[in-house]
């Protein structure tokens, strides 16, 4: 499968396939037009994960979570985790958050990608208690767990500097569970430089190194079949 994926900003992604195009989390940037499906996913109402702009634009189908204040209507879906939906073609499973709202796993046909949201291990090393350390830990693990196994190709994962010294571990803990081909970070745009010294170094071999606003990415998929 042909896809491209563009990074906008700090969350916001747009994803397209031959019959689709999926935004997720939008907050500035262009959103071409184009005569594919077009479905727009928001995970929660954080001013860097949401822009009330984003319903300006005409999309056939939304996801939204129901933290965000709007109608219910034949185009918008409101949903919590838990919820599944299939709608034009594509089918849907909401997870949690460690913070507000929800994450989504998406399947197109063949293609299936995870867009985390909020959803990571947040915590301060260095200023945090080790009871608020492991009570964040067992929370990510148990909203991670359900995806063990999963056959995920893409994932959209937070890799955030303010961190410090633990700032990808969220994403570590959940690729000890998933193996996807393309990892694309999230969330690093508080500290560029630091970001920038942390690819150079990543262990995550599938990890895409962003950068640039905004910048495109092409890729062929080749799927593996048991």
């Amino acid at each position: 499968m042909n896809l491209s994926v563009t990074y906008l900003h700090h969350c916001s992604f747009i994803v397209e396939t031959h019959e689709y195009q999926l935004v997720f989390d939008w907050i500035k940037g262009d959103i071409p037009e184009t005569n594919k499906k077009r479905i727009c996913f928001i995970t929660h109402s954080h001013i860097d994960h949401f822009s009330r702009k984003v319903f300006n634009y005409d999309f056939d189908a939304w996801v939204v979570s129901s933290d965000i204040n709007q109608r219910e209507d034949m185009k918008i879906s409101i949903v919590d985790p838990n919820d599944t939906l299939h709608l034009l073609g594509i089918y849907v499973e909401v997870y949690g958050s460690t913070d507000l709202g929800c994450s989504y796993l998406v399947k197109i046909g063949d293609l299936t990608l995870f867009y985390a949201g909020d959803l990571n291990n947040w915590h301060w090393k260095l200023e945090s208690s080790s009871e608020e350390i492991k009570e964040m830990d067992d929370w990510y693990l148990s909203l991670i767990e359900p995806l063990r196994d999963k056959k995920v190709d893409v994932l959209f994962i937070d890799i955030d500097p303010r961190l410090e010294v633990d700032y990808d571990l969220g994403a570590s803990q959940l690729l000890e569970l998933i193996h996807p081909s393309i990892v694309f970070p999230m969330h690093f745009t508080s500290d560029r430089e630091a970001f920038k010294k942390y690819l150079e170094s990543t262990q995550i071999d599938q990890l895409v190194p962003l950068i640039e606003e905004p910048s495109r990415f092409e890729f062929k998929l080749v799927k593996e079949y048991d």
